[in-house]
């Protein structure tokens, strides 16, 4: 992971951090499963939806709200 802070003004900074997709990949999944095992969706068992079926019913964002809190 890579972080670099820079100093706008006197009480602004701006910090810039590049985290490897290999290295979020995991907390990634991991927020897939807890929202599978979450929502309800027909033709599938609860806790086995597949991810692109996630990001269509509840969006993208609401799937990496959580591996941003985990990493």
């Amino acid at each position: 992971m890579k972080s670099a802070v820079e100093n706008l003004t006197a009480t602004r900074v701006k910090l810039n951090v590049e985290v490897p997709f290999e290295e979020l990949k995991p907390s990634i999944d991991a927020a897939y499963k807890t929202v599978a095992s979450q929502i309800q969706v027909p033709g599938f068992r609860k806790g086995k939806v597949p991810s692109k079926l996630i990001d269509q019913r509840v969006g993208r964002a609401t799937s990496w709200k959580r591996p941003s809190m985990m990493a």
